[in-house]
This record gives C-alpha cells, structure tokens and sequence, in this order.
C-alpha cells in the first residue's frame, strides 16, 4: 500500500509541475467572415459556425437576446449539417467547443435573458425555418470543424475529409425537419 500512495503521490507532482502546452491545427475552429450582430436575413450560406458564434457573443454584449437566439439556431444548423459531411467524428466536436468558447463565460443575467430569448425562437420555429431555408444549406468548406478532429493532427485522412457521395439536399432537408423541427 505504501509503495502504490508513493507512486501516486510522485505521479501527482509531476503532474503538477509539468508545462501544458495547447497545439492546434491550423485552421481550427478558424473564421474567415466573422460577423456582427445581425439579423439571420443578413447571413450568407458562406458564414460557417465559427463566423456565426462571434457575432452572437457581440448580439449579447448588446443585450439583443431575439437575434442572439436566432444566431444560435443558425449556426447549430449549419454545425448539424457539417457533421453530416465530414468523416472524422472527433472533428464534430468543434460545435460544442464554439459554444464553450464563445458562450462559456455569460453572466447570470446574460444566461437567463439568453435562454428566454431561445424558448422564445424555439416556440415560433416557423420564422426560424423560413429563414433557415431563403438562407440555404450551407455553401463552403467546412475546414473550421476538418482542422479541429483528430484526423488533422495525425495526417491521416483519406483523399477527401469529407463523406463519399454526400447528398447534401438530403441532409438538408433533414437537419431542417429531425433537427429544428421545422414542419414541411
């Protein structure tokens, strides 16, 4: 027993007194047109999640929750689609990271009006899925959530990252009605 509390006792304090260091791929989680706080008429199908997220942080650091909201459904709609068409399923996780990163640090106040403004959006999914679909299915690379899986670390992805014969019109469709239950 006193050897197994020494070893773990040692392993704790090289543990503490070890250096983390945070290695990225380049290109993860990156935005290439990040936005303002804008009404989701105003986005483009070329805005991915990572574009989207910063322009919800700037929406809720005005106190606009209605278009914070409207942002969030957005870009979780595109982040759905995108882990439809990419391989690596450790690169899906890029969504939940934006939301950490951008989302992460609200305030009490920031949260609950943040979270009412989403029930709020949640309860008239018609206007969400009528912009969602004059927007349109997503129309870029998604390199953001590619560069953030596994498989950009270990360089060894296939001839493409993305899924073989994709359909994406389908897996529109699908986010549109599995995901935000828009009625057809």
């Amino acid at each position: 027993m006193k050897k197994l509390f020494l070893v773990f006792t040692t392993l704790c304090i090289v543990a503490a007194n070890a250096e983390i260091q945070i290695i990225e791929s380049k290109g993860n989680l990156e935005s290439k047109y990040s936005i303002d706080c804008i009404g989701i008429k105003d986005l483009s199908n070329k805005n991915t999640p990572a574009d989207i997220f910063p322009g919800i942080t700037k929406c809720l650091n005005t106190s606009d929750y209605q278009k914070a909201g409207k942002l969030y459904f957005a870009a979780l709609a595109y982040g759905r689609f995108d882990a439809y068409r990419v391989k690596d399923q450790t690169a899906h996780q890029a969504i939940p990271v934006l939301r950490m990163n951008y989302l992460g640090n609200l305030n009490e106040t920031d949260t609950n009006e943040f979270q009412l403004a989403l029930k709020k959006v949640n309860g008239d999914l018609n206007t969400i899925c009528s912009s969602l679909k004059v927007l349109g299915k997503p129309d870029y690379y998604p390199n953001y959530m590619i560069q953030h899986g596994m498989g950009a670390f270990l360089g060894n992805q296939s001839k493409s990252a993305l899924v073989d014969d994709f359909d994406s019109d389908k897996a529109w469709e699908d986010v549109l009605n599995n995901f935000v239950k828009c009625t057809k």
